[in-house]
């Protein structure tokens, strides 16, 4: 299930060293309605609304683009869509404006909508899986909160056969380039990827170094077994850059530019810009987890990023730390809209002229950049691992339809 937190806007913690740095805006907190999905999705805890459809209950609220059954003795239920939202005991009524027995029905076709509880408006949970906006499950199981872009790019991890242990590229999956940094990886073929070293870094990118990435929804499974506690370590993605992926990340200065969201081995979280390699800007710091990240426990990172509308770059966080039952239960520890003013201020900037602070859009060029493709990668990175001291499951990168 898919749940919405307050988003929170605190001191900003600069770059890895947490030194004072430019502040970030947080966007406000999201309604707390579920949405059925387009191949019937569940419905959101306090919420129950379904897309194009009817919610159950006496005198329960209208899924978007429908009405509500009017006034039923314990609730109508809903047909005619992919999955009708249910009462607590009507009786059915048609699709279509028919009466049922102690009520009169909702009228549309029926989306995911939840459980109207006696005429609250607060639908418990849809029949179905999935996520918002029409989002279902991947091939893991795991909700996905934006649904992929039709035709869009996906990556998933392909830890689950063929046991083999490497340092650089994967030789069973193209797309994961871990020829960076310092560090080993190995699995059993079990879907888990065993880390080790000092500097891991394994990109996903195209192996022809040519079709970018856009809009992306980032997800992996974690669990911190054995490190050297370096306070930024942890779980990072970093979206919209092109680091070393072609060209020099010590020439290629304007290239290494990217964003990224960080759940921190010291228990902090953050977004963080980096501005140009290795300086960065880190802002809406907020601890956890007290005490630091726990170990030995496996927990769900999701980075959604994606333009909105106005031109604005749209960050957010999610933590499931139910190891995926039931495909999860999202978390949004918080949200970030940058504006080209709140996020990289103040931070080294990759070339002469070029505001540190600019946006990273999905755009194809990006002023400064000197391969011209400036999101050719997604990579995720953490520091001072020890022997098979970090272990993932479950990655995926999709690039995702996040239209509201």
């Amino acid at each position: 299930m898919w749940v919405l937190g307050a988003a929170l806007v605190l001191p900003a913690a600069c770059s890895s060293d947490d030194e004072p740095g430019s502040n970030g805006t947080g966007a406000g907190g999201k309604a707390s309605a579920g949405h059925g999905g387009m191949t019937a999705g569940a419905g959101r805890a306090s919420g129950g609304q379904g897309t194009g459809g009817v919610a159950g209950g006496a005198s329960g609220r209208a899924g978007v683009g429908g009405t509500s059954g009017a006034s039923n003795t314990t609730g109508g239920l809903g047909t005619g869509g992919a999955s009708a939202g249910r009462g607590a005991a009507g009786a059915p009524g048609a699709g279509t404006s028919s009466a049922g027995s102690g009520g009169t029905s909702g009228t549309g076709g029926a989306g995911s909508g939840g459980n109207g509880d006696a005429g609250n408006d607060a639908g418990a949970a849809g029949d179905a899986s999935g996520g918002t906006n029409g989002a279902g499950q991947d091939p893991f199981g795991i909700d996905e909160v934006y649904p992929t872009l039709p035709g869009g790019k996906e990556w998933f991890a392909k830890w689950d056969s063929s046991p083999r242990s490497f340092s650089g590229q994967d030789p069973n999956d193209d797309w994961f380039d871990a020829d960076h940094g310092d560090a080993s990886y190995q699995t059993d073929g079990d879907g888990i990827l065993k880390i080790s070293g000092d500097v891991p870094r394994m990109y996903i990118h195209d192996p022809e170094l040519q079709d970018q990435w856009r809009d992306v929804e980032v997800t992996m499974y974690f669990m911190r077994v054995d490190d050297d506690g370096t306070n930024w370590g942890g779980l990072v993605a970093l979206t919209r850059t092109n680091h070393g992926t072609i060209g020099s990340e010590n020439q290629n200065l304007c290239d290494t530019r990217g964003i990224d969201a960080r759940m921190r081995y010291d228990g902090k979280i953050d977004f963080e810009k980096e501005t140009s390699h290795p300086d960065s800007v880190a802002v809406m710091s907020k601890t956890q987890w007290s005490g630091g990240m726990p170990k030995n426990v496996w927990l769900g990172y999701k980075l959604a990023v994606y333009d909105l509308p106005n031109g604005n770059v749209k960050l957010e966080l999610y933590l499931d730390e139910t190891d995926g039952e039931n495909g999860g239960d999202w978390q949004l520890l918080q949200e970030l809209e940058d504006d080209g003013s709140n996020f990289g201020s103040g931070g080294e900037p990759c070339d002469s002229g070029i505001d540190p602070a600019a946006k990273l859009t999905n755009a194809p060029t990006r002023e400064g950049s000197e391969s011209g493709k400036p999101n050719i990668t997604v990579y995720f990175r953490s520091d001072g691992v020890g022997d098979d001291g970090l272990l993932y499951k479950r990655g995926s990168v999709r690039e995702i339809d996040a239209t509201p």
